[in-house]
């Protein structure tokens, strides 16, 4: 199963604030959009949404609910896959 996980840099910001230890949210909100800008628009390999894969917006899920979902779309496709 292919998955892409996306969220708004408004909302990932605080995320990486946090896990750097506290640093600047605006500068990293700043920061975090120049990179998705880079990689959305790199002529070689850019960051694009996979064929079949299955996009979630984890703009407003804590990481425990992003989990749950991808458990679940893997249990059901499990599921589905077992029908055939």
């Amino acid at each position: 199963m292919k998955v892409h996980l996306s969220a708004d840099a408004s909302a990932r910001a605080p995320r990486r604030a946090a896990e750097e230890g506290g640093s600047d949210v605006a500068a990293t909100e700043q920061s975090l959009r120049a990179r998705d800008a880079i990689d959305s628009g790199r002529a070689v390999s850019p960051l694009v949404v996979a064929p079949g894969a299955v996009h979630i917006d984890t703009t407003a899920y804590s990481l425990d609910e992003v989990i749950d979902r991808v458990v679940k779309l893997v249990a059901r496709q499990q599921v589905v896959g077992s029908d055939a």
